[in-house]
């Protein structure tokens, strides 16, 4: 696979995931409110200490459970939700239904699985601030290139996904979630900066999509494809994966200059490199640059 000049490429692969960052604890949980940022919604819970015993609204400490359960793993049917929580489904129901009327879950109609609109994060949390950072950036770029825009931290030596926006018109088929994760061993345009800017060392084994294929590639690939990164600030994916995907990306950085995250656009259905290229990459690496510029 062949870079452009000054672009750095890779594949697109599969896609792990983990649990969306959450208090570990709903006890002593007196307080919250809503909050929007971006397109994503969050329940902030303020964690003060509380006189009051255990569970003395199981009601809401079930509701945050929900929460908890499809942040985690993504759009589940009842059937599935009462075999993971062991609750009754007619009171699964109810508080799927009061959670849907206040704008936290929803549920779709063809398949029948609810999945959540908002997710618990914790007030002043390392993944907030990305967020916060990230939002003129975001929703600029939502709006101006008609593709998913996805958010990612720098978490363990890992690229975790934090927020994501879809698109304001048009069909959205990008698969990946919010909490899925990028963990190196895929060479792609997300997972680049992790070795190229932030210290991750490289994996024993690595690939990258080609022509459909899940292909092996070796340490010089590798190489070329972190020196390209690191000159061309920005880096798109050669060719799509299996899912027709194909993700252009730069890095977000704090004030010294350290890696926090990635801006990404997921781009579907998408072909191999074309004359948009080049637009969609001045998008986001303005958009991440942007970011990286506020505090």
């Amino acid at each position: 696979m062949t870079a452009a000049p000054g672009v750095a490429k890779g594949g697109l692969g599969d896609i792990g995931s983990r649990s969306a960052r959450v208090s570990s604890s709903f006890h002593g949980w007196n307080s919250y409110r809503g909050w929007n940022i971006g397109e994503t919604d969050y329940l902030l819970c303020m964690d003060y200490p509380s006189t009051s015993r255990a569970n003395e609204a199981p009601a809401l400490a079930r509701g945050l459970s929900l929460l908890r359960l499809l942040s985690r793993d993504g759009a589940l049917t009842l059937d599935r939700i009462a075999r993971a929580t062991g609750w009754p489904k007619p009171s699964l129901l109810r508080l799927l239904r009061t959670l849907a009327h206040e704008g936290a879950t929803a549920r779709d109609a063809a398949t029948g699985r609810w999945r959540a609109t908002m997710r618990l994060a914790t007030v002043e949390s390392d993944d907030l601030r990305l967020v916060d950072r990230c939002a003129p950036g975001v929703a600029r770029l939502s709006r101006e290139a008609g593709h998913v825009v996805e958010v990612y931290a720098w978490e363990d030596g890992r690229m975790v996904m934090i927020d994501r926006a879809d698109p304001p018109h048009g069909e959205v088929l990008v698969r990946m979630r919010l909490g899925g994760i990028r963990d190196g061993t895929e060479l792609d345009a997300v997972s680049v900066w992790g070795p190229a800017l932030g210290d991750a060392p490289r994996p024993r084994r690595t690939w990258e999509w080609t022509a459909g294929a899940k292909t092996v590639i070796g340490r010089g690939r590798w190489d070329e494809a972190l020196a390209a990164a690191r000159s061309a600030g920005v880096a798109c994916d050669c060719e799509p994966n299996s899912n027709l995907v194909r993700r252009f990306a730069a890095p977000v950085t704090g004030d010294g200059g350290q890696l926090l995250g990635v801006l990404a656009l997921a781009c579907a259905p998408m072909t191999a490199a074309n004359s948009q290229d080049e637009r969609l990459l001045g998008l986001v690496l303005s958009a991440a640059r942007l970011a990286s510029t506020r505090s």
